[in-house]
């Protein structure tokens, strides 16, 4: 039997969810406008302009510019107010760190950089990369910080942030990256390994939400990120597109991993170093 409650929780549940999902279109730019917002979420005038409203009073939306018009009165713009809070970015890859933060539109404010071996362990690694966050940090502006995001060159368990026998990371199995950061920063990390971000990042810059598309990144290493239908394919235990340690047939070159033929050991940017200096000798 339906209850009051449970049709008030389904109204409060309908209204975050439209709130949010006009956040996200002015966001995105994919309607910046009252009517346009009407149009492409089918709701009524009355409806949109309280959610907006409502989105302006929490500080999410402003008012921007005047859009053209279509005849009648020139319609205001909405902006995403991206400048209410930051996003700190970590980059742990197998030579460097990479640390930066950005605003809510996801655009990089400023960021800091320093060679390093990953092989060195999650704890002087981690110790290095608060560091630089610190030196990074410690003259910016004081913002809130909304999240943080790690990026890891190896297979990770999403639901925990922990990454799963990865072969160039000697140590950091079943590692809590995670709790470090949301400790330091008072907000939620996300791990997940770096190819993955780098195709979620190309889907964003194409604003194509159901995107289907390969992502390879060759570098040092070698791997990829899958997306299908605009959602990342991690697989088993993360490996989804850790293509770099797949047997390459007749190579029995000693790969950093241990293991003898991987497409890394062949085709890597350290690999191509390795044939170049022994074809000068």
């Amino acid at each position: 039997m339906t209850t009051d409650s449970t049709l008030r929780f389904g109204a409060q549940t309908d209204e975050v969810t439209s709130l949010l999902r006009i956040v996200n279109l002015v966001r995105t730019g994919e309607a910046t406008t009252r009517p346009e917002i009407g149009r492409v979420t089918g709701l009524g005038r009355g409806v949109v302009t309280q959610r907006v409203d409502q989105a302006i009073q929490m500080g999410f939306l402003g008012d921007g510019e005047f859009g053209a018009s279509s005849g009648g009165r020139a319609p205001r713009t909405l902006r995403f107010q991206s400048e209410r809070g930051r996003i700190i970015v970590c980059a742990l890859g197998a030579l460097h760190i990479r640390v930066g933060y950005a605003e809510l539109d996801g655009d990089i404010v400023e960021q800091k950089h320093r060679e390093w071996d990953i092989a060195r362990g999650p704890a002087e690694t981690l110790k290095a990369a608060m560091e630089l966050l610190d030196d990074l940090l410690k003259d910016a502006e004081e913002k809130p910080v909304w999240s943080v995001v790690i990026g890891v060159p190896g297979p990770v368990d999403f639901s925990t942030g922990q990454p799963v026998a990865p072969p160039i990371m000697p140590g950091w199995n079943g590692f809590d990256i995670r709790t470090p950061f949301e400790e330091r920063f008072d907000a939620p990390a996300w791990v997940d390994n770096d190819v993955n971000l780098l195709a979620l990042g190309e889907r964003a810059r194409r604003r194509d939400a159901y995107a289907d598309l390969i992502f390879c990144k060759i570098g040092s290493g070698i791997g990829a990120g899958l997306l299908s239908q605009g959602r990342i394919h991690r697989g088993a235990n993360g490996a989804a597109g850790d293509i770099g340690h797949v047997r390459v047939p007749d190579s029995d070159a000693l790969c950093r991993c241990g293991k003898v033929g991987c497409l890394e050991a062949v085709a890597g940017g350290w690999a191509l170093i390795r044939d170049a200096e022994l074809a000068i000798k």
